[in-house]
């Protein structure tokens, strides 16, 4: 095997050809940063899988002749929930109407996800996501990457530790690239240079020649080390890249890697090169990619507490977030919610890559909104009268069971809890909740827990499996 490393100031392109058939395994990884990490992440290489675009994906891949084409995915409202890269150009995003996005981009091709039971039917989605992780699993057992850990966290996103895959890696098939790019880097003409200058003192001055290698050295220790770090993480894109171009050949959808030293650095680095590529963020040049982002843009402070921070500070951009102290942030935050938004500033994230393949509950929704009237004389809403909670939890609960059955043919596991909660969107924390089996939400329990409030309710359903099988 023969590999070829070309390294620049941010830019980093490997080259591996296989030295019988010269086939091109891997090449073009994109490449950020050439600093130390924190102290964090100096060990640990982390991989994220990211589909693109993954429900456009999903139902275009249905009609091949529209690839390369502007599409959308909507709901029976007509709210678009996924726009592919191909009708961004035109300005159309989620939420917007489809009505209005099509007079943004006329040839736009709409994919409408079909109702069931009251609700948007995402099997689909799902029986796309477990074929995308079958893949994975599948192309890690047989290609002897079994000191992987994958981590499924649905339906489109798929973490993987490459540490201990990386170190055998760079013990074994690339240990002659690693040695190339120790002659590529800085090390090898610095330690020429070294070595001449330390023969020449010698001649005249051993003490000096000690002083000045005991001052130069643990410079020259860095180099080394933080080189030896570099290509452990650059192994992580070669493995990730492999696995995304298994994806893509299988499933004929694209995906695209992030590989860093921990998992919030990781999702950060898979949204830099979109689609359909891989990016490596490495030390220092972290501050400088998320100083670039929007407050929304930041894994961790795209909802919720992101909209938390800019409603209260009336900011934007993460650059504007970063002025602020722990003391100014505690005034308005909750201290949990500060030592998210510290250890995102910072890219601390010390969480684990947990071997999961399955969802430890599956989780029935519906929210239904109570009629209601507009200035205009227009009613939105469940239309007449009250909701009828009964149909909704009826509704719930087939849903619920087609699931559990779905799962126990796929994974053979039997759901042991169950949790069913409604509440009033007047008041969220004044809710009705119990636990048991189904046997215990009977239509009048569900009747006595539904004070109907005039905005309407949320029912939600939660089954919980036991620990061991997830």
């Amino acid at each position: 095997m023969d590999s070829q490393i070309y390294v620049c100031k941010h830019i980093v392109v490997l080259k591996i050809t296989q030295s019988s058939g010269g086939e091109i395994l891997k090449e073009n990884i994109y490449f950020k940063g050439m600093e130390t990490r924190g102290d964090d992440d100096k060990e640990r290489v982390i991989g994220l899988i990211d589909m693109d675009c993954f429900e456009c994906q999903v139902y275009q891949r249905d009609k091949p002749k529209l690839k390369g084409s502007p599409c959308v995915v909507a709901n029976s409202k007509g709210r678009i929930v996924s726009v592919n890269y191909e009708a961004r150009p035109s300005g159309i995003s989620r939420s917007l109407c489809v009505s209005d996005a099509k007079k943004k981009c006329e040839n736009l091709t709409v994919f409408k996800i079909p109702d069931v039971l009251g609700k948007p039917d995402n099997s689909k989605l799902r029986h796309a996501s477990q074929e995308v992780l079958d893949i994975i699993k599948d192309y890690i057992g047989k290609n002897g990457l079994d000191q992987i850990v994958l981590e499924y966290s649905p339906t489109d996103e798929f973490y993987l530790d490459l540490t201990n895959q990386v170190d055998h890696e760079l013990q074994n098939v690339f240990k002659k690239a690693y040695y190339g790019m120790i002659a590529s880097s800085q090390i090898f003409p610095h330690l020429i240079a070294i070595l001449l200058f330390l023969c020449t003192l010698l001649q005249h001055n051993s003490l000096a020649a000690l002083f000045v290698c005991l001052l130069i050295m643990p410079k020259f220790l860095k180099e080394l080390k933080s080189t030896r770090e570099r290509m452990r993480l650059h192994c992580g894109a070669s493995l990730i890249r492999r696995v995304c171009n298994e994806i893509e050949s299988k499933s004929r959808m694209t995906a695209s890697g992030g590989v860093s030293g921990n998992k919030f650095r990781a999702k950060l680095a898979s949204s830099e090169n979109k689609p359909n590529g891989v990016a490596i963020i490495e030390g220092n040049d972290f501050n400088d990619i998320l100083s670039s982002k929007k407050i929304r843009d930041v894994p961790g402070l795209k909802s919720g507490l992101g909209e938390k921070v800019s409603s209260t500070w009336g900011i934007r951009e993460i650059q504007e977030l970063k002025k602020y102290s722990r003391d100014e942030l505690q005034r308005y935050l909750e201290a949990d919610e500060v030592d998210k938004i510290l250890n995102i500033l910072t890219g601390i994230d010390p969480s684990p890559v947990i071997a999961k393949e399955f969802s430890a509950a599956i989780h029935c929704r519906k929210t239904i909104f109570a009629a209601r009237q507009t200035g205009h004389g227009e009613t939105y809403g469940a239309g007449k009268g009250k909701p009828n909670l009964q149909k909704l939890f009826t509704d719930r609960c087939t849903e619920l069971l087609e699931r559990l059955e779905e799962e126990k043919k796929r994974n053979g596991r039997r759901a042991k809890n169950i949790s069913v909660e409604i509440s009033y969107l007047t008041n969220p924390s004044d809710e009705s909740s119990a636990k048991g089996n189904v046997r215990t939400f009977t239509p009048k329990w569900v009747q006595g827990a539904a004070r109907m409030a005039k905005e309407g309710v949320r029912l939600e359903i939660w089954t919980y499996f036991e620990k061991k099988d997830t």
